[in-house]
C-alpha cells in the first residue's frame, strides 16, 4: 500500500509540474508568485539572451519562459536547462544540459537548422548517464552528418530472452551495467530528399552483480560489438525534430564481422514515419519500425528490445521484452493549444520474436496513452506522457528534441 501511495504521489507531482509549465506561458511576471515558485522547482533554465535590466531570479526566469521559443536570428541559439526526468527504467532523475539550434549557412533560409544537445542525468536508483547527440545539415543540404555518444552506469532488471520470459515475473533478476555507445553516420544527397552514406556502431557493455546469469544461455556478460554499414534515407519532413508534414524513411544495414567480434551477425533497422494535418493545429503522426538480427549468434545486449527508445512503447520497461527481432507501430494525434501548450493521444503495438515463423499475434504488446506538451523552444518540447502497457501504467517526463 505504501509503495502504491508513493507512486500516486509521484504521478500527481509530475502532473502539477506539467501544469505549471503551461501556466508560466499564460501569466505575466508579476501575476502569480506561486506559479513562479513552481517554475523554479520544475525547470531551472538559463539562456544567453535573457533580457538585461531585470532584477531577481524569478522575473528573469519568467521572461525566459515567455520568450524562449522566439526566433532571434542568432548564429548559435542555445539554452541551458535542468529539471526532473522520469521513466520506468531510471525512475525519478535530476538532469540537465545544453541544447542548441544553428545553421551551417545562414544565407540560405531554406536550409534546416542543425541541432545538438549535451544531456546528463542522475537518478534515485543510482543511474548516471550522459548523452551527446546532433543532426547537421550542411550547405545546400548536399550532405548530412549525425552522431550519438552515450555513456551510462545503472542498475537494470532482466527477465531473459523472449516473450515468455518477459511476461513472467518469476524470471525477473537484476544486474548492474556500464555501457558506452558511439554511432555516427555521414550521408550524401543522391536526389531530392534521398541520401546515402556510411555508418558505424560501437557498443561496449560491462555487467556485474548478475543475479540470473543463466538466462543469457552461456554468452559472455561483457559484450563488445563493432559494426559498420550503410544508411539509405528519404526525408521530406518540414522540420526534423517535430514535423507537421512530410515523410521519413531510414534503412540501416549493419554488419558485425567475425574478425572484429566474438559474436558476429548482421542487422537491418527500418523506420518509416508520415505526418499529416487533420484539423486546425492538429497533426497525425504514424510510425512503423522494425529491427531484424540474423546470420550468426546475436549477443544478448544487441537483441531487439521493446522501449529501447522512449518515443516508442511509452511506459514499458526498457528491455523487459527482447528477442532477435521486433516489429512495432504507433499512431499519435497531436493538438497544439494556445500559449505554446499541447496535448497528444497515442496508440501502439509491438511484437518480439526469434524467427518469422515464430510470430504469435496473441503475444503482441499493446500500448496507449495521453500526454501533455509545452514548447520550450521552437519545435523542442517538454513532454509528460502516461502510457498504459500490458504490465502496468508507465510515465515518461522529459525534455525531448526528437518526436516520432
Amino acid at each position: 500500500m505504501c509503495v502504491t501511495m508513493c507512486k500516486i504521489l509521484l504521478l500527481t507531482l509530475l502532473l502539477m509540474a506539467g501544469s505549471a509549465l503551461c501556466l508560466h506561458a499564460q501569466e505575466l511576471a508579476g501575476d502569480s508568485a506561486a506559479v513562479a515558485t513552481e517554475a523554479v522547482e520544475t525547470t531551472l533554465t538559463a539562456d544567453s539572451t535573457a533580457t538585461k535590466g531585470r532584477r531577481g531570479v524569478l522575473p528573469w526566469l519568467l521572461n525566459y519562459f515567455r520568450n524562449s521559443n522566439k526566433e532571434r536570428g542568432k548564429r548559435f541559439d542555445y539554452s541551458v536547462t535542468a529539471g526532473p526526468f522520469y521513466d520506468s527504467k531510471s525512475s525519478l532523475s535530476i538532469g540537465g544540459g545544453i541544447s542548441a539550434l544553428y545553421s551551417w549557412d545562414r544565407s540560405d533560409p531554406e536550409l534546416r537548422r542543425s541541432v545538438m544537445s549535451i544531456m546528463g542525468k542522475l537518478s534515485i536508483k543510482g543511474m548516471v548517464g550522459v548523452e551527446v547527440s546532433g543532426m547537421n545539415y550542411m550547405r545546400h543540404d548536399k550532405s548530412r552528418w549525425n552522431y550519438k555518444l552515450k555513456f551510462s552506469t545503472n542498475p537494470m532488471n532482466f527477465w531473459g530472452i523472449g516473450y515468455d520470459h518477459g511476461i513472467n515475473d518469476a524470471y525477473k533478476g537484476e544486474y548492474k551495467q556500464i555501457r558506452v555507445q558511439f554511432k555516427p553516420d555521414y550521408l550524401f544527397r543522391l536526389a531530392s530528399n534521398f541520401y546515402l552514406g556510411p555508418t558505424v556502431n560501437l557498443s561496449y557493455t560491462h555487467t556485474y552483480k548478475f543475479t540470473n546469469r543463466e538466462l543469457v544461455y552461456g554468452q559472455d556478460i561483457d559484450i563488445l560489438a563493432t559494426g559498420a554499414g550503410v544508411v539509405l534515407n528519404y526525408d521530406s519532413r518540414d522540420y526534423s525534430t517535430n514535423a507537421y508534414k512530410g515523410r521519413y524513411l531510414r534503412v540501416e544495414q549493419l554488419f558485425y564481422p567475425k574478425f572484429m567480434n566474438k559474436y558476429y551477425f548482421n542487422s537491418t533497422d527500418l523506420s518509416f514515419s508520415t505526418y499529416h494535418g487533420v484539423w486546425k493545429a492538429a497533426v497525425l503522426a504514424i510510425e512503423f519500425h522494425s529491427l531484424l538480427n540474423y546470420g550468426g549468434d546475436v549477443p544478448w545486449t544487441m537483441l531487439a528490445q521493446v522501449a529501447a527508445d522512449n518515443n516508442r512503447m511509452r511506459g514499458y520497461y526498457e528491455g523487459r521484452y527482447r528477442d532477435r527481432n521486433i516489429m512495432e507501430a504507433q499512431l499519435e494525434v497531436r493538438q497544439r493549444l494556445p500559449k505554446r501548450c499541447g496535448v497528444v493521444a497515442f496508440v501502439g503495438a509491438a511484437n518480439v520474436f526469434r524467427h518469422f515463423n515464430d510470430i504469435n499475434m496473441r503475444q503482441t504488446l499493446p500500448n496507449y496513452g495521453v500526454g501533455a506538451r509545452w514548447e520550450l523552444k521552437q519545435r523542442v518540447n517538454i513532454r509528460l506522457d502516461f502510457g498504459f502497457t500490458k504490465n502496468k501504467t508507465g510515465v515518461v517526463f522529459k525534455i525531448s528534441l526528437i518526436h516520432i
